[in-house]
């Protein structure tokens, strides 16, 4: 007569005679080998399911160059990625303008084509620039305006915060017609560059930095 032997919700059928018995043992090795078969199943379903491979998120990085001793243009450490319904919905990235100590004799020049820009906190013009993939975004064209005046100033000593708006599209400005933004920047890392140029003690400087800016879906 078979014998049924049932443990931890396992039924193992012993066919041969006496076998319940004669062989105490037999019922919890064909247990562990049956546990050991269904881990093993177990393990490689998932080592061969669908996973996603691993994407390195997008890099922030920045940097910065100046001519224009003891003046730089840096950015904070704040996000750097963004989803196209947030560049959509207006974002804010921030910059700092250090001046370590006061500069003389500082003639500034606006770098739109009509020479419109205006100097902010620091005492510097500073122009934004957003681009990269044949996507770019800046006030290039705001209109024309009168020269500017060229007097000499004096930078003073300080940490300015500044900031660059932006809402996610194609634009050089609204110019003196009204241009409209254009199309939305498709995804992919842009540059954004602040700078300021001009000239100290009659000899020109450049300062500039820069930050990357990541679109993604």
């Amino acid at each position: 007569m078979n014998e049924n032997h049932v443990l931890l919700g396992l039924t193992i059928f012993c066919a041969a005679p006496g076998c319940g018995s004669s062989h105490p043992n037999a019922t919890t090795d064909a247990m562990v080998d049956a546990r050991d078969a269904r881990a093993d199943s177990v393990d490689s379903a998932d080592s061969t399911g669908d996973e996603s491979p691993d994407v390195a998120p997008p890099v922030c990085t920045s940097d910065d160059e100046s001519s224009l001793p003891g003046v730089r243009i840096l950015f904070p450490e704040q996000p750097c990625t963004f989803r196209l319904s947030e560049a959509a919905a207006g974002i804010s990235l921030r910059y700092q303008i250090m001046i370590a100590s006061d500069v003389a004799d500082v003639v500034r020049q606006p770098q739109d084509a009509g020479h419109c820009g205006v100097a902010g906190p620091s005492g510097l013009i500073a122009f934004e620039r957003l681009e990269g993939g044949g996507q770019r975004y800046c006030l290039c064209d705001v209109g024309l305006c009168p020269p500017p005046p060229g007097v000499p100033i004096q930078l003073r000593t300080g940490v300015h915060d500044e900031d660059f708006g932006w809402r996610g599209r194609n634009w050089d400005g609204p110019s003196d017609t009204g241009n409209l933004e254009g199309d939305p920047f498709p995804t992919g890392s842009y540059l954004l560059t602040v700078s300021a140029i001009g000239s100290a003690g009659g000899n020109p400087y450049r300062v500039a930095g820069t930050f990357t800016v990541n679109i993604v879906p």
